[in-house]
């Protein structure tokens, strides 16, 4: 519910395969908890491609189901792939004139209460950090220069245990694990994109989409609850 009183219509996004089925149950159980937290009118879409049938039959009576073209997977994704179905549901969202959308990944779980907190905030983009599998504790990445021009610059990853820090300048990436997008954040397509740090560089479809919306002085922050991984 806004400001107004207005019931908020969100459209929960799936991008998913056949790989995590074993997680759907504990997802789907989390999404309807947190829609009844927050008292949304949600509706969940799920891509996923036309070979994935465990997916298609355990979501079509529970979701909205958009299926493509089958696609191999070389490594962890197809980063083209996953560009496309992000975009897909993010479309679908314009087409529906939703206020939002939430992008909760398929070995995500979160607690009842994240939706609403993420919906709390005043950013265009809010969302909630996750421990990556490359990384022992969850992390964001900051610019701490907020007169670089150069949005591609080295970024520094810091832990996200705490509310958005106002020492940091400006928030440069996050994920799509558990994010909220809305607001002119929604004219956003998701494109692959990279950064440096000094770990290592930090690439795929979300880097891209943060980095975009970076460029277009989109403010993004992030909750300090953190979400399961799995």
């Amino acid at each position: 519910m806004n400001s107004s009183g207005d019931i908020l219509s969100v459209i929960i996004g799936i991008v998913t395969t056949d790989r995590d089925i074993h997680l759907s149950m504990d997802l789907y159980n989390s999404i309807i908890a947190n829609t009844k937290y927050a008292k949304v009118s949600s509706q969940i879409v799920v891509v996923t491609r036309n070979t994935d049938t465990n997916t298609i039959a355990y979501w079509s009576n529970r979701s909205h189901v958009i299926t493509i073209d089958h696609y191999e997977i070389s490594a962890r994704h197809n980063w083209p792939a996953l560009v496309k179905k992000r975009n897909i549901v993010l479309g679908y969202a314009r087409r529906k004139v939703s206020n939002c959308v939430w992008f909760v990944d398929s070995d995500i779980i979160s607690p009842p209460e994240t939706l609403k907190r993420l919906l709390d905030g005043s950013a265009d983009v809010m969302f909630a950090p996750y421990i990556p599998k490359w990384f022992p504790t969850a992390v964001v990445g900051v610019s701490k220069d907020a007169n670089s021009s150069d949005i591609t610059n080295e970024i520094s990853l810091v832990e996200a245990t705490t509310e958005y820090p106002i020492k940091y300048s400006r928030l440069t990436i996050g994920g799509f694990g558990c994010t909220l997008i809305r607001g002119r954040a929604l004219s956003i397509d998701a494109v692959f994109g990279s950064c440096q740090n000094t770990h290592r560089d930090v690439h795929g479809e979300d880097i891209g989409f943060f980095l975009q919306c970076e460029k277009n002085k989109i403010p993004c922050e992030w909750i300090s609850l953190v979400v399961e991984h799995r």
